[in-house]
């Protein structure tokens, strides 16, 4: 007697693709393929100006912007030109099917949902002061990166940027192996009357494949060593916190972001008597501040230690830019 095929509908196809990135997450910590080991850190840095450290410090928050929004604007034409050149290598029905889902994904990438917070791995880097700690008059403020995530109520998803074009085309190719000997292996299991079975996973792959790539950028910008904090709208936990969308301007462009309370923030708020500290009223773990190299050290070293105990830090390392020169 045949065993009964499941139908392929909304709830099974949501299913596979699940258990495809299941699959996919547990074969990264073996797979070397995938696994891409950096050095290991123990601090990420916030380059900022003096305004931006008070309120970052006082209100407990930070901004996260809307990933369409950031300086480097052609990040994810990158990813979707390196998986065009894998594709192009290849050649069968579902290569092709996907370089075809693949050209329509360059409008739906404008339309993301998604909101970062940048950090970077070295905390005293010449093109950081100069782009983001105001002209060497700023700080970098550092952060544990295992913590950090703790502190907030949203779901942030905490990763390190890959440059390395050699290791980004390995991941590409891997990733589609993998997923269609999944799809072989999971089709007879299926009834895909009514469903064009190359185009839809063809499709799921792209979809997989276009949630990586964010994360990628071109070795030009490696010594930035960046570490990002994402907020998608569309994680189902996300979805229920209705944030509100707010706007800064740059010289040239309005800026939309929002901000992410820490607990201790979202607590403070709630109830103004004296707050124990507790794992549920976390503050974010500032460990350390580094001040631009065109600051003065000594007075701002003494204002910022103030600034800190007034706001309940008492352990966090201060010091000076070693950049040998003003900016």
């Amino acid at each position: 007697m045949n065993e009964r095929k499941l139908k392929i509908n909304g709830d099974t196809w949501a299913n596979l693709n699940y258990n495809l990135a299941d699959k996919i997450l547990k074969e990264s910590f073996t797979n070397k393929k995938l696994n891409k080991p950096i050095s290991d850190y123990d601090t990420i840095y916030h380059y900022t100006d003096l305004n931006g450290l008070i309120g970052i410090i006082e209100s407990q928050t930070l901004f996260s912007t809307h990933i369409n929004f950031l300086n480097d604007r052609k990040e994810f034409q990158h990813g979707l030109d390196l998986i065009e050149s894998v594709l192009m290598e290849k050649d069968n029905v579902v290569h092709k099917r996907m370089l075809n889902e693949l050209n329509k994904k360059v409008e739906n990438l404008k339309n993301l949902e998604k909101y970062v917070t940048c950090f970077s791995r070295n905390g005293d880097l010449l093109s950081q002061w100069r782009s983001y700690g105001n002209q060497g008059k700023g700080v970098a403020i550092g952060f544990d990166p295992i913590e950090i995530t703790e502190s907030f109520e949203e779901i942030l998803n905490g990763s390190n940027i890959l440059y390395d074009e050699k290791d980004q085309k390995e991941i590409i190719s891997e990733i589609i192996k993998i997923s269609i000997e999944y799809f072989k292996e999971h089709k007879n299991y299926y009834d895909w009357e009514g469903c064009d079975y190359n185009f839809m996973i063809s499709k799921a792959i792209i979809e997989f494949l276009e949630s990586m790539i964010i994360g990628w950028k071109h070795p030009s910008f490696s010594e930035e060593k960046e570490f990002r904090l994402e907020y998608d709208v569309d994680y189902l936990s996300n979805r229920k916190s209705n944030k509100e969308i707010l706007f800064r301007k740059s010289d040239r462009l309005l800026i939309p972001y929002i901000k992410l309370y820490s607990k201790y923030s979202k607590n403070k708020d709630e109830s103004p008597e004296q707050i124990k500290h507790t794992d549920s009223d976390q503050k974010l773990p500032i460990t350390k501040v580094i001040l631009g190299p065109s600051l003065d050290f000594e007075s701002n070293e003494m204002a910022i230690q103030m600034l800190l105990r007034k706001n309940g830090f008492n352990n966090v390392e201060i010091k000076a830019s070693q950049i040998p020169y003003r900016i």
